[in-house]
Formats: C-alpha cells, structure tokens, sequence
C-alpha cells in the first residue's frame, strides 16, 4: 500500500531531527563533562576548549555521540536515550570533579573497582553530595522525558502501523547503527594499542599526552580523551636487550657485587628477626608547609625518634592517595616510574594477572616467617583479598577479624593504637618469626568532628577546621606509635619496624599546592627501627618505598639478595624516583638528559629487572631475589 507523502515526510524528518539532535545532546553531555571538571568555568569551556582546542573538543564529542548512538539504536526513544546519557554523563563528571578535589587526580576507567566498596565512596564524600546527586538526577531525567512526550506530538513516532515501510527502514537503520557503534567501541576500547586509528586521529588533531601528570593530560585533551588515554594498556615495553642471556648476565653482575657486600653481613641476622612495616595513613608533617601555622608540634614523639634512627622524607606518588601504590613498591622493590602511566594501579590491572608475584613477602616467608597482613578495613578494597595470597601472605586480617577494633570517638576508621595491639598479639602469639604489613586507616579522609579536642592551627577558610582535625588525629597517632614501640622496646624478640607515611592528607587547597610546590607537596616521615642496638644508616634527602627493605637490610646487618644490592645502587645516584621525575642523592631533581653514564647504566639495569619479575619470563627470580620454585611463573602479564 502507498504511504501519503505526508506521512513520509513526517518519518524522514523524525530520523533527521533525531540524527542532528542526537550529535547536538552529544556536544552537550561532551561540554558538561569539560564543566564539571573545572568546577563550572565557562570562560575556559569557550576560550580554551572549544577554540584552542577545538579538532580535540569535537573527537571528543564524537566518541561521546557514537554512546548516545549505541543507547539509542538498542532501546529506540530517543529522549529516554537523552535521559541515561545525561545521567550517566553527571556521575562521570561529578565523581571525576570530587576525586580531583580530594586527590589531585582524576577519574580513571579502573576506578570502577571502587564500586565493591559503596560505602567507603559515601564516607569520603559524605551523604550531602550523594543525596543532591540522586535529586538532580530523578530532576532532570523526569524533565527530559516529559519534554521528550510533549515534542512527540509535533514529530511523530515512527510506527510500524502507520507507516510499516518507513518502520522497516528505521529498523534496518537501527541494526546498522548498532553494528557500527560496536565496530567503534572494539576501536575505542584499544585506544593504546599500536597502530590504533582513534589514537592515531587524536595525535593528528593535536593531541600532548601529558603522561607524567593525568590531571594535566584531562585538561589538555578533554576528559573523554583522558578517559580513552587510560585504558587497558600493557603494563610496561619490553626493554631493549631483554633475554634469558641479558637476565643471567646482570644475575652474574649482582650476584658477584652481593657476594662481596655479603662477606662481611651476618648470614643469620633474618632467621629470628620480626619485621613490621606500617603504613600510616596519610602520616606527614604538617608544621614544614607554608601557609598555615601550627602552634604546638603534634609529632614531638616521631620527630624525636627520626632523630636517633635511620629516617628521612618519602616521595610520594601523589597528593591525597595512591596507598596501595606505595605499599606495592615497599614490597616489591618495583618502582611505578617505570611502567606505563597509565597503570596508575598495580594491585588492580597488574598484580591479579598472576597466580604468585615475586615480593619481599615471599622472601620472608622462604626465609621461614609467617607472613601476615592486617588492615584494619574493606578485604576487597584495591583488591587485596585477591593480592595479598599472590604476593604470599598466608594470613589476611581484616577489620571483621581483628580482636581488636576500638575507634576514636566518632570516627568511622578503627584507631592507630587498636591496630597496634593487633600487631602486638599477632606478634606475642607467633612461634616462628614474623614479617608482618599493617596499612592503618584512623587518619583516613575525611576529617569529620571526631575527637575530643582540636589541634591549635591557623589557616585560610574552611582548611582551619580540617587541619585542625588533621593535626589532632596526628597526635593521637604519634602517642599511640610511642605505646607501641615502648612496648616492641621490653619484647625479648627481635622486632624491627619500617614506619612510613603514605600521601599528604586530601585538605591542601590548589593555592597551597602551588605555593608549596614539588615534593614538598609529595613527600612523608619514615623510619627504621629496631628494639635492639644497631647502628644508623645515613640516607639520601629523600628516598622511594623501594628503598625502605634495603635499608632495614643494612640497619641490621643482614646479607642481601642481588636484587637489594640493585637497588642500593641506585639509591646512590637516584634515591627517589616517580613518573618522569628522578632526584639525586642530595634531593635535586635530575633530568633524564643529565644523568651521569653511571645512572643510566644502572637505571637500564634496574629496569630490565623490574620488567623480568613483573611483566616478563621471570628468569632472574632465583637467582636475583629468591628461590623461583616457590613462585609460579607469571601468566598473561604481557596482554
């Protein structure tokens, strides 16, 4: 039967208007997800986004459209196609805007790992926020589709009844574009693998991938291009020269070195010896920034201690987070600076894809000890349920299996003194030797009116009353570190403990951060420690979570694996390294450019290493670290 000519004029100005608007909401959703990020700064949105960067702002917008086509071509209503992909733009931008507030760093496609952990989300960014997001979402998604039935009666449905071939054709259209959008995403989801035609699009068009800072990389590209920038990649390159012949020579080189290191080392000293590391969550001094002021030292006790012990100052991967990243480090001897910037989380995109994973855990624990993790929160949170069996801990105690689990007033973390004594009982209730990683949470952000008292601070605006908290949180730390030791101090075991600071808190405004700078901005207290005399190490400015085991080594005497010897080495020339950013002995940042023959040698080294034990054949295992009989080879690493 002929369809009137009204009718399908009607029909093709429906797929018309739904072609032009669908691109136009596209630029729209592409255009708040620039606003969010920036805190709602429209000057930057048309002078930078849109005009300097305009080629970036439109591929941008057409990966974002290619979404909006896939919603559509599956469910077929268009303005419920505008009203989830308005929703799902507004989390995507709001989460990204409150995760660069608090951390320095912006969303990332791995951080949906984070949604095993809801209320940990809720607890950082507090009930408000999550309230006036579901509103404005119901809000806004109720508005469109009403707006969405009123213009349905000005243009149309196409409707198989009405116009049975004009439904036939927009089905097809559906199935085509359907086919098509897939097609893209399969391009888009490989975005770094080579030779991949979107990336290949974006660096035509102007793209700089600012792969040493994320934060700077969104606001170059967009934040769909910075979103793309970090997918899935592999972990790291294979170095140039990797082989089993390289691996055994470099074995041959450090192993030598070790033995002569090793000859005048106690070959005993580990057999009995308990090791502790903890990482105190977001433990830093705060009296060294400038800016504000504080009148009363609330780490007297830690500062009096770095001064007679081996200590010094971290560098920390970030301002706000980045915990597991340091723990994964100390751990592992691996430095996060030499791997892809794009794997911003080991425990999650690295560490999983194995079935053992070389560490100092499972040194210790082929050394006899008992290996123990305690972390007085989440098991699953950066997936350590998963991780720490792989790095070759036989225990993990969690918040739900710790005896004890007291908090400080209102505080919705368990405190640094019950972690403590959890330590203590694990420690008294142990026969064999113990290596044991506490990763406390009582300073956690954020800094909600939790004790008794306040810290005497002053500062700008509203960064008073989190110092203040900050600072008092500090406090009670220090005093329950000070518990602690007097108590490790009367143990007849030998107990050695690496005490360290993970990140600045996540309260210092960008003002501050830019007048304070790097690494002041980066770096915390740490110190070794034991409860039997041992001689102090001098150490370097500053130093990574790499080098804290090979100074414990040192501080007791111990003989030390080539690995260590490695990384002793290095911490000759360049202590302290993170993401393109090195700095010397004395805390000087150090151009790649400017290394001494001597660095790069060692630095080459050091990185055909890091990728053999992390990413590669693990030749070197056994003979650089420890036996790899008690390791599984690595599996799909390299994927």
């Amino acid at each position: 039967m002929t369809q009137p000519a009204g009718t399908r004029r009607e029909a093709l100005e429906t797929v018309v208007g739904t072609v032009i608007g669908s691109l136009l909401w596209a630029v729209l959703l592409n255009s708040i997800l620039e606003l969010l990020m920036t805190g709602g700064d429209f000057k930057r949105l048309f002078s930078y986004t849109m005009y300097t960067s305009a080629s970036l702002f439109v591929l941008d917008s057409l990966v974002v459209w290619v979404i909006v086509l896939l919603v559509l071509a599956t469910i077929g209503r268009l303005w419920l196609t505008f009203a989830i992909t308005l929703g799902v733009t507004l989390v995507i931008g709001l989460v990204n805007h409150q995760k660069l507030a608090l951390r320095h760093e912006p969303l990332y496609p791995s951080d949906v790992d984070f949604l095993r952990s809801p209320s940990f989300l809720i607890e950082m960014s507090g009930w408000l926020p999550l309230i006036a997001g579901v509103v404005a979402l119901v809000v806004v998604g109720a508005g469109l589709l009403f707006v969405g039935r009123r213009v349905s009666r000005t243009f149309k449905p196409i409707r198989r009844a009405a116009t049975p071939r004009a439904w036939a054709v927009l089905g097809a259209g559906r199935a085509l574009t359907l086919a098509f959008c897939v097609a893209c995403l399969a391009q888009l989801s490989s975005f770094n693998a080579q030779g991949n035609v979107v990336k290949e699009v974006y660096d035509a068009r102007g793209a700089q991938w600012a792969w040493w800072s994320q934060q700077v990389n969104y606001q170059r590209n967009g934040v769909v291009a910075g979103l793309l920038y970090n997918l899935h990649v592999p972990p790291m390159d294979v170095p140039a020269g990797y082989s089993r012949a390289s691996m055994d020579a470099l074995a041959r080189k450090y192993g030598a070195i070790a033995k002569q290191v090793n000859k005048t080392r106690d070959p005993r000293a580990l057999d009995d010896l308990n090791v502790v590391l903890v990482l105190s969550e977001a433990f830093t001094d705060p009296t060294v920034i400038r800016g504000v002021e504080i009148d009363k030292d609330p780490i007297p006790y830690t500062r009096a201690l770095m001064d007679r012990t081996t200590s010094g100052q971290m560098l920390a991967q970030l301002m706000g987070g980045g915990t597991a990243n340091m723990e994964y480090e100390l751990l592992t001897g691996l430095s996060l600076a030499d791997y892809q910037p794009q794997l911003v989380s080991p425990y999650q995109m690295l560490v999983p894809k194995s079935s053992a994973f070389p560490s100092a855990v499972g040194y210790f624990r082929d050394l006899g000890h008992r290996t123990i993790a305690i972390h007085p929160y989440r098991r699953e949170f950066y997936h350590r349920d998963d991780v720490y069996p792989i790095l070759g801990f036989d225990e993990f105690v969690d918040e739900k299996k710790m005896q004890f689990d007291s908090r400080l007033k209102n505080s919705e973390f368990i405190s640094d003194e019950a972690a403590f004594d959890e330590v203590l009982a694990e420690l008294d209730d142990s026969s064999a030797p113990v290596f044991l990683n506490l990763v406390t949470m009582q300073n956690h952000y954020s800094y909600d009116p939790q004790f008794d008292k306040e810290w005497p601070v002053e500062a700008p605006g509203d960064l008073r009353k989190d110092l203040a908290r900050y600072a008092t949180g500090l406090n009670y730390t220090d005093g329950a570190l000070a518990e602690f030791l007097g108590k490790l101090s009367s143990s007849s075991e030998k107990t050695a403990v690496v005490f360290y600071g993970d990140h600045q808190p996540a309260i210092w405004p960008d003002d501050l951060v830019q007048e304070n700078g790097e690494p002041a901005m980066k770096t915390t207290p740490y110190f070794v420690w034991t409860n039997f005399p041992t001689s102090r190490i001098p150490t370097p400015e500053l130093v990574s979570p790499t080098q804290f085991l090979p100074l414990l080594f040192d501080q007791v005497n111990a003989e030390k694996p080539p690995f260590y010897v490695l990384l002793d080495r290095l911490r000759e020339v360049i202590p302290a390294r993170e993401q393109g950013v090195a700095y010397d002995a004395e805390g000087r940042l150090v151009a790649a450019e400017d290394l001494s023959p001597e660095a790069e040698e060692l630095l080459r080294d050091y990185q055909l290493v890091l990728y053999d034990l992390s990413v590669g054949e693990r030749y070197s295992q056994a003979t650089m670290f420890y036996d790899a009989e008690t390791t599984s080879a690595a599996t799909g690493n390299q994927g």
